[in-house]
């Protein structure tokens, strides 16, 4: 049995008027369900995932078109860029360090233990991270390709296992406000690190979260 999720779609009249936070937070992506998981168990944020990802696309098209590699835009290092083999993965969810690596995120939130789940979407130069478009930027130009050629990306997904830590066992309502601080703290930290990398675009949105956790 296959179902398929198209979420948020930023091709309307209105996004243009939207920041690039904004448009990468509507940006649209489709993940059809070839194996369901088990409908009890999903990851929460904050909680350590193991996932097994295989990209659907030839690597090579990445250096051609944007001078990037799959590991960069990623955010993690895939032991193999071979569309027939799988890598597993070991991530916190919600602690994204790429633009590419947000939508990852969110598409797993929505997944459920040992779902099996074809991932695709594409996204816009003008999205990346600054560093990245930057580089897109230049090696397009060398090799005679559009800026504006949208990255056409992806991934199969396996959700194999959930652990939950000590924090995140506690249920969201006795948690106190130092364990929200703490949580505040992590996110302030990596965006600081992203935004020293020029990452402006994934540090902002870390920073966002950092600041959700107090609210």
């Amino acid at each position: 049995t296959m179902t398929t999720d198209a979420v948020a779609s930023n091709n309307n009249s209105s996004s243009s008027k939207l920041s690039v936070s904004e448009r990468l937070e509507q940006l649209e992506f489709t993940k059809q369900v070839v194996e369901r998981g088990d409908a009890d168990e999903i990851a929460e944020e904050g909680e350590w995932i193991e996932l097994a990802v295989r990209p659907l696309f030839d690597a090579a098209v990445l250096r051609l078109h944007g001078g990037l590699d799959l590991h960069s835009l990623l955010g993690f290092r895939l032991a193999s860029e071979d569309p027939s083999t799988r890598s597993e993965v070991r991530l916190r969810l919600g602690y994204f360090d790429t633009v590419v690596g947000h939508v990852l995120h969110r598409a797993v939130s929505q997944m459920k233990l040992n779902e099996l789940a074809p991932l695709s979407f594409e996204i816009e130069p003008e999205l990346l991270d600054e560093s990245f478009a930057n580089n897109k930027s230049r090696a397009a130009a060398a090799n005679g390709i559009s800026q504006e050629v949208a990255l056409d990306l992806k991934f199969e997904l396996r959700l194999n296992k959930v652990e939950k830590g000590e924090r995140e066992r506690v249920p969201v309502y006795r948690r106190t406000a130092a364990d929200f601080y703490a949580v505040c703290l992590e996110h302030k930290s990596d965006a600081n690190e992203l935004f020293k990398a020029k990452r402006v675009t994934s540090a902002f949105k870390r920073y966002g979260k950092a600041m959700a956790s107090l609210i």
